[in-house]
């Protein structure tokens, strides 16, 4: 005798079949997906790389870019330097030129002045006033100045009693180190003043009475200029305080 078997059992048999043949479909399944994803994966890497190589690719092209309008920009502004600089060379060259032309000039005139013989100055007023022995006189002079001469050398003097000469020390306007006087502008239609002072010697046996007074200027840059003498101008002289 067959034994039949139960309506279970055969339901679980057909579970059974219906399960191992799903799990064998899943792995066939797998056995073709998986190596699929790997190609896509493969695929996917490899236009990552490509687009991230563009993109750098394209920054370089940027940068690059940069790079050749700033070098053009300095290849410019280089040339523009040079151009300048040959201008204002040009314009130094002229302005040396034309100052080597004018100081020539004025050399030229410069010595022209000195050899000439004409008058340096003439004086329309002068004056000395009363002092004691040992102390300061002071003078005034009124004057026009015709030539540019400089350099005036003074000589300040004086006679008294006994008709002997002193000369005034001490001149203000006499620098005591080169014995070179102040030079006046040159203005020749119009009177200039000058006053300084200058001391009687002490020691030099000067007597008190009426004293005259003169003086006598010279320039080194005019040699050939005759001499301004000025003067006589009469004063008296006290003793001593």
């Amino acid at each position: 005798m067959v034994l039949k078997k139960p309506a279970w059992a055969e339901g679980v048999e057909w579970l059974g079949s219906f399960i191992r043949n799903l799990v064998a479909a899943f792995m066939a399944l797998a056995a073709v997906l998986v190596p699929l994803g790997m190609y896509f994966e493969s695929k996917a890497r490899d236009w990552t790389a490509t687009v991230a190589v563009s993109a750098v690719a394209g920054e370089l092209r940027g940068y690059s870019q940069q790079i050749e309008l700033y070098s053009r920009s300095l290849e410019e502004s280089r040339a523009s330097a040079q151009a300048s600089r040959a201008i204002l060379k040009s314009s130094i060259d002229d302005l040396a030129t034309a100052l080597t032309a004018q100081n020539l000039k004025i050399a030229s005139l410069e010595a022209s002045e000195a050899l000439s013989s004409d008058p340096v100055a003439s004086v329309s007023e002068a004056s000395v006033t009363d002092t004691r022995i040992g102390d300061r006189a002071v003078f005034d002079l009124t004057f026009r100045k015709y030539r540019a001469c400089d350099q005036p050398q003074l000589s300040v003097s004086f006679t008294n009693g006994g008709g002997r000469t002193h000369m005034f020390r001490s001149v203000s306007i006499v620098n005591q180190d080169t014995g070179i006087a102040l030079s006046a502008p040159t203005i020749p239609d119009r009177d200039q003043s000058i006053r300084f002072s200058a001391t009687i010697p002490g020691d030099e046996g000067v007597e008190v009475g009426r004293g005259r007074a003169t003086i006598s200027v010279n320039w080194l840059d005019c040699p050939r200029a005759p001499d301004l003498r000025i003067g006589p101008m009469f004063f008296n002289i006290q003793p001593r305080a």
